[in-house]
């Protein structure tokens, strides 16, 4: 995910649509309501598979299930146990594929951020 028209994609959606801190360790904290709202995980999968986040026997243990919330668990999972550049590059797909999680997120973060 190192090149620079992905890094600007990255950095203006988040400048322009949500809150600065989302980022940072955003799947680990969004985890539960992530595997949840990402449906299908095809395109994700894909553009991680592109990048090389995502290997062949990633994608066997992902395709290897029917149930889709099974898939997203396993997705995710392995998106956190394979660190920070692949959580970048997890963001960014889902910035891609389907911006309207990534803004239901920041608002559910936003909330409870203010109630604290």
């Amino acid at each position: 995910m190192g090149n620079q028209k992905d890094q600007f994609v990255l950095s203006h959606i988040i400048r322009e649509f949500l809150h600065p801190d989302l980022e940072a360790n955003f799947v680990k904290r969004c985890r539960r309501r992530l595997i949840k709202s990402i449906q299908p995980v095809d395109a994700i999968v894909d553009a991680l598979r592109e990048v090389g986040v995502l290997n062949t026997a990633n994608l066997e243990a992902i395709s290897i299930h029917a149930d889709q919330r099974e898939k997203q668990r396993i997705l995710v999972d392995q998106v956190l146990w394979k660190g920070n550049k692949a959580q970048d590059a997890f963001f960014l797909a889902l910035a891609r594929s389907n911006p309207f999680v990534l803004q239901e997120l920041d608002q559910v973060e936003t909330a409870q951020w203010r109630h604290r």
